[in-house]
């Protein structure tokens, strides 16, 4: 008895499902579809890719679709579209029509737009359907604007043919003449780089000052200790650039070059080494517990490249000798200049050296045999 049951069941059931189906889509056949009225729409020019079935917006809201398509009473009035949308849409006399195409294929489509509201509602009536006027640029695929709009480029070009020659003209003057610079435009170009911190920066060469190790004869031998004071100098010469002086009296620094030190500190390194190589004095900086007989100041007063008819290494200093009082003892100016060929480079940091050791061999001279004389004295 069970096992007959459960078929019987199951066949109720689909019965059942078949029979209300049924049911439902008799139900469905009986009810009224949305009721649409009928509009026709006047394009003064060609409806071009419009067809029965194109779908018709209010809005942007699908409202219908195009039931008719056929030309005008007369060969050159156009075409006359009708159709069907739903009876609510809102339109009135001044109702605007256009033809409008979506997406990449161009699938036309009708829009319309309700009007204002001061204008007459349009009410179908019995009969014609009621007639919309589209404007006469209402239907504008993009092809067509485009040939309009290569159109008014063409007209523009013509009517302005002799400026743009002329324009065209200088361009190629101006090109030409950046052909002809191109290297001074490289050169610039590599200046403002460098100015705003870009492209690579030519690596700085650094050179140091030479001790001098040959001396005119010394009167005697010495005793004592002798302190070599930092020089002094203006803010222009307490630098580690190497300076060139213009004929117009202008300073400079040599691009990418360099001393080794500041220079004040540099001329007393090399200064005390001189007095070493000379080899009758113990000598020292201005440390404070170096007990010093006499103290060597110095002032720096030139220590550059002076360009004029012919680029000269000038190197110049004042020495004053004070004993550990505080007296000065003696005093002497010293001097010397070298001519170069070149004022950039290499060659100006090498004359600048080989003048410093000739001025300084001097100095170093003068201090020993004035302490030779003051130790002499009675």
């Amino acid at each position: 008895m069970e096992t007959r049951s459960a078929p019987l069941i199951v066949g109720s059931f689909v019965l059942a499902t078949i029979v209300g189906t049924i049911v439902f889509l008799m139900w469905l056949a009986d009810q009224p579809l949305a009721e649409r009225v009928l509009f026709a729409i006047h394009f003064e020019r060609t409806a071009s890719g419009l067809a029965r079935g194109s779908e018709v917006h209010f809005n942007g809201i699908k409202v219908g679709e195009v039931t008719d398509l056929k030309l005008g009473p007369e060969a050159d009035s156009g075409v006359i579209a009708t159709i069907a949308v739903d009876r609510g849409v809102p339109l009135h006399a001044d109702a605007a029509v256009a033809l409008e195409f979506r997406g990449l294929t161009g699938v036309p489509v009708v829009s319309l737009s309700g009007g204002s509201a001061g204008s007459p509602r349009l009410v179908p009536a019995p009969g014609e359907p009621s007639l919309l006027n589209a404007p006469a640029d209402a239907v504008q695929d993009w092809t067509h604007a485009a040939r309009e709009g290569f159109q008014r480029v063409d007209r523009l070009l013509a009517d302005n043919a002799e400026p743009l020659t002329e324009t065209i003209g200088d361009v190629r003057t101006f090109a030409e003449a950046l052909a002809r610079n191109a290297e001074r435009l490289d050169t610039i170009l590599t200046g403002l780089e460098r100015l705003t911190g870009g492209g690579e920066e030519p690596p700085t060469r650094s050179y140091d000052l030479r001790a001098p190790t040959e001396f005119a004869a010394i009167d005697g031998m010495l005793e004592g200790q002798l302190a070599v004071n930092a020089p002094t100098a203006i803010l222009l010469l307490d630098t580690q650039r190497i300076l060139v002086q213009a004929p117009d009296g202008s300073i400079s620094p040599v691009p990418n070059l360099q001393w080794g030190d500041s220079l004040p500190r540099l001329v007393q390194a090399r200064l005390i080494e001189g007095f070493e190589n000379a080899g009758s004095l113990r000598v020292g900086g201005d440390v404070p517990d170096f007990a010093a007989d006499h103290r060597l100041l110095i002032d720096l007063r030139q220590f550059q490249i002076v360009e004029s008819d012919e680029s000269v290494a000038h190197v110049a200093f004042t020495a004053r000798l004070v004993d550990a009082g505080g007296e000065i003892v003696g005093a002497q100016r010293f001097a010397s200049a070298s001519p170069l060929e070149e004022a950039d480079g290499r060659p100006a940091a090498v004359a600048l050296r080989a003048t410093f050791v000739e001025a300084s061999s001097e100095l170093i001279v003068w201090t020993l045999n004035l302490l030779v004389q003051i130790q002499s004295a009675p």
